[in-house]
């Protein structure tokens, strides 16, 4: 009897350990140094110690968006120990306070470049000359032109911005641009379309997840991180492989999703941006979900959680 009380409790502990345990892959997305005018997109040299110090004593191995592409591309396993840095804008913070932690650390990166802001030398971004410098070290990716909200500028206008910063770049650097990462983590399926017409070889969302063998390469999920306690919860995210199969709306009314996945799971939490979790019951791996609220928000995530904490999302633009 004992031991089958010992054996139940170890059990219980072992379950415990893997539902709260931290799995799959992580990229990190940055965009200030040092810089304390910008509280919101800023992480204080101190907070950046932090976590390199925390990612170093745990083990965890920074690896190039090159290699991360390359696991997917081929459905390897991704451990939960493996992380990729980008840094977006190109300001002048990172290339003065982030750049030579990363290298003391040995850490690749990826910086996403908005090159109008390079070209006109505004005050607060990078030379081309220290771009260049940068990409020494790290990927260089496109952040767009301009910078604008790619789609609400129409399909043209936004592939003309897109060529533009790539075609710059590449001039400047004499690198080829692989990978694109979206203004204000806006898109829609014409704009990533776009991009993969183009050749481009990753793109990256601002949402939170994980990334796994499974995950998409033209929709990869990035979470913006600002300080350590942040990392450390955002590294329980799991990814969720999901399917999903349609999401019903009339204009700026968001009616129901159809979302398929694994058969084992039976219930989930799915949450619309500006009105919080919703419990839902899941039907032979089938989600169907009258949610009939209206998008409070020019950006709005649909996000599905399970109670392993695997997440998935879907970005939906108001109109």
């Amino acid at each position: 009897m004992k031991r089958g009380i010992k054996y139940l409790i170890i059990m219980v502990v072992m379950i415990i350990t893997i539902m709260n345990s931290y799995a799959d892959g992580h990229i990190l997305a940055f965009h200030r140094f040092g810089d304390d005018r910008y509280s919101s997109s800023n992480i204080t040299l101190e907070d950046l110690n932090e976590i390199v110090d925390y990612l170093n004593e745990n083990q965890y191995k920074v690896i190039s968006l090159n290699e991360i592409i390359e696991k997917i591309s081929k459905k390897e396993e991704i451990s939960d120990k493996i992380m990729c840095i980008t840094i977006d804008d190109a300001y002048k913070s990172f290339f003065d306070n982030g750049l030579e932690v990363l290298k003391r650390n040995n850490f690749p990166f990826t910086v996403f470049i908005n090159t109008e802001a390079v070209d006109k030398n505004y005050t607060d971004y990078m030379t081309w000359k220290e771009i260049k410098e940068v990409s020494k070290y790290g990927e260089i990716g496109s952040h767009s032109y301009s910078h604008p909200h790619l789609t609400k500028i129409g399909n043209q206008k936004a592939m003309d911005d897109i060529q533009k910063s790539i075609e710059g770049i590449e001039k400047k650097i004499n690198k080829k641009v692989k990978y694109f990462a979206y203004p204000y983590g806006e898109y829609n399926d014409e704009i990533k379309w776009m991009l993969k017409s183009i050749g481009m070889q990753g793109i990256f969302n601002q949402s939170l997840g994980a990334i796994s063998g499974e995950s998409d390469i033209f929709d990869l999920d990035r979470m913006a991180i600002s300080n350590l306690s942040g990392l450390k919860w955002k590294l329980k995210i799991k990814y969720l492989k999901a399917h999903w199969m349609n999401v019903e709306r009339e204009e700026n009314y968001i009616k129901s999703i159809k979302v398929e996945i694994d058969k084992s799971i039976k219930k989930v939490q799915v949450y619309l941006s500006g009105y919080g979790w919703e419990k839902v019951d899941v039907e032979n791996g089938i989600i169907e979900f009258k949610i009939n609220k209206e998008l409070r928000n020019a950006r709005n995530r649909v996000i599905i959680k399970t109670y392993a904490n695997e997440w998935s999302n879907k970005l939906m633009m108001k109109k």
